[in-house]
């Protein structure tokens, strides 16, 4: 890949002002995952009688091994989730994977943003399939279409700042990497640049993904029995983000 000053940008940071629904994306993921988890038990229940059934336990009360099976598959999804955003975030710095508003002072192709133009989203789409097999069935859908939809919205936000800075190498490189559904092979992109990753910057960014990867990992393996642990995993990698990007912003 060539080096391209207009891909460089000007070495500044470039903060373009979003609406707030962007800016409280955070919140507005979780309160996808609650109306999940509490409106779909609630329609789960005015369906069924049954105040609260996750879909593994409902898949698993028909089909032989299919709780067991599920589970493992709802793990491996949220751990690759968590997997994808670290490796999206290491090309990053945590105060752009943190910041509220859009940073478009760089243009980069390079590990996974290769393969796709949004991979932390990706990895945030395929976290919702795997937590949501502990909501009801209605609310496994709740969580996976909401998922979708609004990092959707967020992705194409986001590509039309980055469109209106890189112009015509913003548009070769949408025209090569799909947004939301990885191509197979890596793309390479006439006047983009590569990056060094820091798997330091990464594992900080995504303290929260990596308390639901580690959560869905102790339902997999103790079953129901371990769902207040996944909440503990959840709270607590929510705390440490939190301490984190607290500690970024004193020191910046």
């Amino acid at each position: 890949m060539a080096r391209d000053p207009a891909v460089l940008g000007t070495g500044a940071t470039v903060t373009t002002a979003s609406p707030w629904w962007y800016r409280r994306r955070s919140l507005a993921m979780f309160a996808i995952y609650m109306v999940g988890f509490y409106g779909g038990g609630w329609l789960w229940m005015r369906a069924t009688g049954i105040a609260y059934e996750p879909a593994f336990v409902w898949l698993g009360s028909r089909v032989h091994a299919a709780a067991w099976a599920l589970l493992w598959i709802a793990s491996a999804l949220t751990v690759a989730g968590f997997l994808i955003r670290l490796w999206g975030s290491s090309y990053l710095t945590a105060n752009v994977v943190w910041s509220a508003d859009v940073r478009d002072d760089r243009l980069i192709v390079d590990g996974p943003f290769r393969f796709i133009r949004n991979p932390l989203y990706f990895g945030n789409n395929l976290q919702a399939l795997g937590i949501g097999a502990l909501a009801p069935p209605y609310g496994f859908l709740i969580i996976v279409i909401g998922n979708v939809v609004f990092t959707a919205l967020l992705g194409a936000h986001e590509s039309r700042f980055m469109r209106a800075r890189y112009g015509a190498v913003y548009e070769r490189y949408r025209a090569a990497v799909p947004s939301m559904i990885p191509r197979l092979v890596p793309a390479t992109v006439e006047g983009s640049v590569g990056a060094a990753p820091s798997f330091a910057s990464g594992v900080r960014s995504e303290a929260l993904t990596a308390g639901l990867a580690l959560g869905m990992l102790g339902v997999t393996l103790y079953g129901e029995s371990a769902l207040p642990f996944f909440g503990a995993c959840w709270v607590g990698g929510w705390i440490l983000q939190t301490v984190l990007r607290a500690r970024s912003r004193a020191t910046t």
